[in-house]
């Protein structure tokens, strides 16, 4: 798997050689994971039915952080090479949902939190 890599701003960035920075193996799962997370449901024009419900379970009253975790896990499930996601926890910081989880792979395990 491959994906193109951004920085910590999710900003694209050029490698030394000027091409385009990009992620393989298990470092492209991790990504796209991230990138999946962080997509807010309805945000997508062809496929709004992607993405995370923030504004429904996290934002609207009290942050609903059991459902915010079951619906971070179901994003992670379905990006191409997950096998599982365990340890899962979301919080809330600074008014911003965080979360922590150890994703198993098909190149192994990697720990994935924001």
């Amino acid at each position: 798997m491959r994906t193109i890599s951004t920085d910590d701003k999710n900003d694209l960035y050029l490698t030394p050689s000027n091409s385009v920075a990009v992620s393989s193996d298990i470092q492209a799962i991790m990504d796209t994971c991230e990138y999946t997370v962080q997509t807010v449901m309805g945000e997508l024009i062809l496929q709004g039915d992607v993405g995370i419900p923030n504004f429904q379970l996290i934002w609207n009253g009290n942050p609903n952080i059991p459902q915010a975790e079951n619906a971070i896990r179901e994003a992670i499930m379905l990006v191409n090479g997950v096998t599982g996601a365990t340890e899962l926890s979301a919080f809330v910081e600074n008014n911003v949902l965080k979360y922590n989880a150890t994703i198993q792979t098909i190149y192994g395990e990697a720990q994935l939190g924001l």
